[in-house]
Protein backbone atom coordinates (compact mmCIF):
# COMPACT_ATOMS: atom_id res chain seq x y z
CA UNK A 1 0.00 0.00 0.00
CA UNK A 2 1.65 3.88 -0.71
CA UNK A 3 2.15 6.06 1.80
CA UNK A 4 -0.95 7.90 2.65
CA UNK A 5 -1.52 10.89 5.00
CA UNK A 6 -3.78 9.80 7.79
CA UNK A 7 -4.97 13.54 7.23
CA UNK A 8 -6.89 12.39 4.25
CA UNK A 9 -7.83 9.53 4.71
CA UNK A 10 -10.79 8.05 6.68
CA UNK A 11 -10.39 4.32 7.47
CA UNK A 12 -14.54 3.66 7.95
CA UNK A 13 -14.34 5.14 4.22
CA UNK A 14 -14.23 3.02 0.93
CA UNK A 15 -12.01 6.04 0.33
CA UNK A 16 -9.02 3.77 2.17
CA UNK A 17 -9.87 0.94 -0.64
CA UNK A 18 -9.39 2.52 -3.52
CA UNK A 19 -6.94 4.59 -2.60
CA UNK A 20 -4.78 1.86 -1.98
CA UNK A 21 -5.61 0.25 -4.89
CA UNK A 22 -5.10 2.37 -7.41
CA UNK A 23 -1.96 3.79 -8.70
CA UNK A 24 -3.51 4.80 -11.89
CA UNK A 25 -7.00 4.99 -13.35
CA UNK A 26 -5.47 3.56 -16.41
CA UNK A 27 -4.93 0.59 -14.50
CA UNK A 28 -7.02 -2.82 -14.84
CA UNK A 29 -10.48 -3.20 -12.52
CA UNK A 30 -10.40 0.41 -12.50
CA UNK A 31 -13.88 0.56 -12.70
CA UNK A 32 -14.60 -1.91 -10.25
CA UNK A 33 -12.66 -0.33 -7.63
CA UNK A 34 -15.05 2.76 -6.93
CA UNK A 35 -15.54 3.53 -3.23
CA UNK A 36 -18.77 5.27 -4.04
CA UNK A 37 -20.06 2.26 -5.47
CA UNK A 38 -18.78 -0.18 -2.63
CA UNK A 39 -20.45 2.18 -0.35
CA UNK A 40 -23.98 1.68 -1.93
CA UNK A 41 -23.88 -1.44 -2.26
CA UNK A 42 -22.61 -1.82 1.34
CA UNK A 43 -25.92 0.21 2.15
CA UNK A 44 -28.29 -0.91 -0.28
CA UNK A 45 -27.75 -5.07 1.68
CA UNK A 46 -27.41 -2.90 5.01
CA UNK A 47 -23.93 -3.91 5.90
CA UNK A 48 -23.16 -2.04 9.14
CA UNK A 49 -20.56 -2.89 11.72
CA UNK A 50 -17.36 -1.62 12.97
CA UNK A 51 -18.97 1.86 13.14
CA UNK A 52 -17.77 2.55 17.07
CA UNK A 53 -14.78 5.83 16.47
CA UNK A 54 -12.61 3.37 18.12
CA UNK A 55 -13.36 0.01 15.87
CA UNK A 56 -10.58 -1.25 13.39
CA UNK A 57 -12.68 -3.67 11.53
CA UNK A 58 -15.08 -1.29 9.56
CA UNK A 59 -16.23 -2.60 6.19
CA UNK A 60 -14.15 -0.75 4.04
CA UNK A 61 -10.94 -1.99 6.21
CA UNK A 62 -12.31 -5.83 6.01
CA UNK A 63 -12.69 -5.56 2.46
CA UNK A 64 -9.50 -3.83 1.68
CA UNK A 65 -7.91 -6.54 4.36
CA UNK A 66 -9.68 -9.08 2.25
CA UNK A 67 -8.62 -8.20 -1.33
CA UNK A 68 -5.31 -7.35 0.16
CA UNK A 69 -5.10 -11.60 0.61
CA UNK A 70 -6.46 -12.28 -2.93
CA UNK A 71 -3.28 -10.17 -4.30
CA UNK A 72 -0.24 -11.97 -2.24
CA UNK A 73 0.87 -15.00 -1.89
CA UNK A 74 2.51 -17.67 -0.27
CA UNK A 75 2.16 -16.67 3.56
CA UNK A 76 1.60 -13.30 2.52
CA UNK A 77 -1.85 -14.80 1.68
CA UNK A 78 -2.30 -15.88 5.11
CA UNK A 79 -5.68 -14.21 7.97
CA UNK A 80 -2.07 -13.15 9.62
CA UNK A 81 -0.93 -11.01 7.17
CA UNK A 82 -3.57 -9.73 6.46
CA UNK A 83 -4.28 -8.94 10.32
CA UNK A 84 -0.36 -7.69 10.32
CA UNK A 85 -1.37 -5.06 7.37
CA UNK A 86 -4.28 -3.79 8.64
CA UNK A 87 -2.14 -3.24 12.49
CA UNK A 88 0.09 -1.15 9.76
CA UNK A 89 -2.14 0.50 8.45
CA UNK A 90 -4.00 1.73 11.82
CA UNK A 91 -0.02 3.12 12.56
CA UNK A 92 0.10 4.67 9.42
CA UNK A 93 -2.83 6.59 10.25
CA UNK A 94 -1.52 7.59 13.59
CA UNK A 95 -4.35 5.43 15.42
CA UNK A 96 -3.80 2.86 17.92
CA UNK A 97 -2.15 0.19 16.92
CA UNK A 98 -4.78 -2.72 16.66
CA UNK A 99 -4.10 -6.66 18.15
CA UNK A 100 -2.82 -8.87 15.46
CA UNK A 101 -4.57 -11.42 17.05
CA UNK A 102 -6.64 -13.14 13.89
CA UNK A 103 -9.86 -13.66 15.89
CA UNK A 104 -11.43 -10.24 15.03
CA UNK A 105 -11.08 -10.66 11.32
CA UNK A 106 -11.17 -14.31 10.76
CA UNK A 107 -13.95 -16.65 10.70
CA UNK A 108 -12.36 -20.29 11.48
CA UNK A 109 -15.68 -22.77 11.19
CA UNK A 110 -19.40 -21.87 10.57
CA UNK A 111 -20.99 -19.84 12.89
CA UNK A 112 -24.28 -21.16 14.35
CA UNK A 113 -27.58 -18.63 14.58
CA UNK A 114 -30.16 -18.60 16.33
Amino acid sequence: MPFISASRLNAASFSLFKRSMMQNASLPLADVIDDQGWQQIFDEHKINFGSDEDDVYTPAVTLWALISQVFFSGEQRSCKAAVIRVANLCAALGRQICSTNTGAYCVTGPQNTP
